[in-house]
């Protein structure tokens, strides 16, 4: 099939193309196209590559199919959000756990968070689960706490919070690395289910025009690789090329050279999508819109953070010598040291979530003393930079470091950042054009991505809200200015 009177963005000499089997074959004039052949008129439609997706989690995205999303305009208060909870239920009488995504407690009529007691009031018979916007917190009810173990005497893990009311018992909400600890209550157990949903999302990422992507939170432990479930997912139509990073734990560190490299190299389905690992990830920090991104100086009105607001809680071993108000270092320096010597040893990639400027200088300095080590492509990535400082800009410049931003965070969550940044960092939001474009020089290790579904939008893998903003440098809800200075041309974008 021909496809003719396009607009190519890239490049202005040709104006058709032939696609075959879903493939690009040929691009060309329409005036070279046979005579005869059947045509399909553009009528000056842009036509673009395929969109690479740096910074994605389609793993989430699937566990999400068929979850209410917690968002305006449907859903505006906890009181609503419970009575959609109940409807949920009572159409889905044989699921074992109730589940909801995307609340943000800033947006809520009550403007507060929902707690195991609301909770309670959805069911007491099943499991319920709602997963904040940022992913990075999630409240559940109070069987599952008893089912997960938590209790009065379940201490924080490092790096996370079990929110505590003032008798210290657990209130439901659980941040950082304290949200993962009911996860298997909830988690999809059938292979057959996974699939049928990671086809699902993949057919999902495709009608965005998304032909590629990078999984962030690969896990490969005792109980499998998540490689395989990619490649048996291709088999049954998940189209995208996958590049998967793992998460550290000891199954990664004990890899040899060998087992690294054939992962390394990926494996290609029957229909030609392939999957290869690409390095590894870890987390510095938490979020700006709850004030939990790792700061050199406090956040602004951060009393009501849910970071520093904590119910009674003692500090975890991870944050006793930091102060709470510029928020909650979920990794260390040294730990991060030990990832990047392995990393450099087997030629991987490492991406690290920093949000805050205190994050980045870690980074930074790792950087400075490792070096690089992969040729054509920065070894060391920072992951969100959200509020990076001109003397980090510059040191990223000179080390090659690599940065994947997301102006869809400010677009969809500017209420939260508006509220937890001063004047000074709330400039230095996602600043794109300094990174990308300095003087005129566009460095080449700069991104731009979604980070879907870790934002509070119920399109979150639309790669057209994330480039919308970094083009207009507006908000989605007060259409507000974000530092104009920092705006791209949508070629750019």
């Amino acid at each position: 099939m021909y496809y003719s009177n396009g607009k190519f963005l890239l490049n202005k000499n040709i104006d058709s193309m032939k696609v075959d089997d879903g493939k690009i074959i040929w691009t060309g004039r329409k005036e070279e196209i046979p005579e005869g052949e059947e045509c399909v008129d553009l009528k000056g439609k842009t036509v673009l590559p395929a969109f690479v997706e740096t910074h994605i989690h389609p793993t989430i995205l699937t566990e999400l199919v068929g979850k209410l999303s917690i968002m305006a305009p449907e859903v505006n208060s906890i009181e609503e959000m419970i009575e959609k909870l109940r409807e949920i239920d009572a159409a889905n009488p044989e699921a074992s756990t109730i589940e909801g995504w995307g609340y943000d407690e800033t947006k809520f009529e009550e403007g507060r968070s929902p707690t195991r007691y609301d909770l309670d009031k959805v069911s007491t018979e099943k499991s319920v689960r709602i997963q904040r916007s940022d992913l990075h917190n999630c409240v559940v009810n109070s069987l599952a706490l008893e089912l997960a173990g938590i209790d009065k005497d379940y201490p924080d893990p490092a790096g996370g919070i079990i929110h505590r009311d003032e008798q210290g018992a657990p209130t439901g909400l659980l941040s950082e690395k304290a949200a993962f600890l009911p996860g298997e209550i909830f988690a999809i157990k059938s292979e057959e289910e996974k699939i049928r949903k990671m086809v699902a999302t993949s057919l999902e990422l495709a009608k965005y025009g998304i032909g590629s992507v990078s999984e962030t939170l690969g896990i490969i432990d005792e109980e499998g690789d998540m490689m395989d479930l990619y490649l048996k997912s291709m088999e049954k139509g998940f189209l995208q090329d996958v590049a998967v990073y793992y998460l550290w734990n000891d199954t990664v560190s004990s890899l040899s050279q060998e087992e690294i490299d054939k992962r390394k190299e990926g494996y290609t389905a029957s229909t030609g999508a392939k999957v290869k690992l690409s390095g590894l990830k870890y987390f510095l920090d938490g979020t700006i819109s709850n004030g939990s991104a790792g700061m050199t100086k406090e956040f602004p009105k951060i009393e009501d953070s849910l970071y520093v607001k904590r119910d009674g809680n003692t500090p975890s071993e991870e944050d006793k010598n930091r102060e709470l108000t510029k928020g909650l270092m979920t990794g260390n320096k040294e730990e991060l040291r030990e990832i990047m010597k392995f990393a450099k040893e087997k030629g991987l990639q490492v991406k690290t979530h920093a949000m805050g400027d205190h994050s980045a200088d870690i980074i930074i300095e790792l950087a400075e003393e490792l070096g690089n080590w992969i040729e054509g492509a920065p070894s060391i990535r920072i992951e969100h930079g959200t509020t990076l400082r001109d003397d980090q800009i510059k040191k990223i410049h000179e080390l090659g470091i690599g940065v994947s931003g997301q102006s869809i965070f400010f677009y969809a969550e500017y209420e939260p950042y508006s509220k937890y940044l001063d004047e000074e960092r709330f400039l230095q939001i996602n600043r794109l054009k300094s990174l990308y474009d300095p003087e005129g020089i566009k460095y080449p290790y700069v991104a731009l991505s979604n980070d879907a579904p870790s934002t509070y939008h119920p399109e979150p893998a639309n790669p057209w809200l994330g480039i919308e903003p970094t083009v207009t440098r507006r908000s989605l809800t007060e259409k507000a200015d974000i530092n104009q200075k920092e705006k791209l041309s949508l070629k750019d974008a």
